[in-house]
């Protein structure tokens, strides 16, 4: 995938998945993410250049529990994948940020199309925990969110789209 910047070993198997890379057996979640304890996580996770299993392995063994996007993340199904693959082989969970979001911004007819296949690439994965919706969004782009947050929720009851909201110094 052009976009893709996980490090990964360099030989690609012909199926598109790579070596070592595990797909946790498991049915569809079909309770929400557990929310009673804390869900301890780095602010941003390692760059997608030093992103390996080992290094999501290093997160899990000092006590983290999720994995959020890196700074910069492109969005790219296949360092989705792979990241959830390897949260869940550590017993983590990941928010995913999807770069299909950015067709919201239009709402084309289609994009009713790019949800149906967001939500269907990894509501099933016990890796999954909920959807990445950004950091700190201008009030302008609430009703958006909104409106991505409920179709999601229309697509994937199970799991939460996710928002980080300015923090009270920012209100009067």
């Amino acid at each position: 995938t052009p976009c893709s910047r996980l490090a990964r070993p360099a030989d690609l198997r012909g199926n598109g998945r790579w070596p070592g890379m595990r797909t946790p057996p498991g049915p569809r979640a079909t309770s929400p993410p557990d929310t009673t304890g804390f869900v301890i996580f780095g602010w941003v996770s390692p760059p997608a250049n030093v992103t390996t299993e080992d290094r999501i392995a290093e997160m899990a063994a000092i006590g983290l529990n999720l994995t959020l996007p890196a700074w910069l993340d492109e969005g790219c199904v296949d360092d989705n994948l792979a990241r959830l693959d390897w949260a869940a082989a550590h017993g983590m969970r990941c928010l995913i940020w999807d770069s299909r979001f950015n067709a919201a911004l239009q709402w084309l007819p289609t994009f009713e199309d790019t949800l149906d296949a967001i939500a269907a690439e990894y509501r099933d994965h016990p890796g999954f925990w909920g959807y990445y919706l950004g950091d700190e969004p201008k009030r302008p782009l609430w009703p958006l969110l909104g409106r991505i947050r409920e179709s999601l929720r229309v697509r994937d009851p199970v799991h939460p789209a996710w928002n980080n909201l300015t923090g009270r110094a920012a209100y009067p």
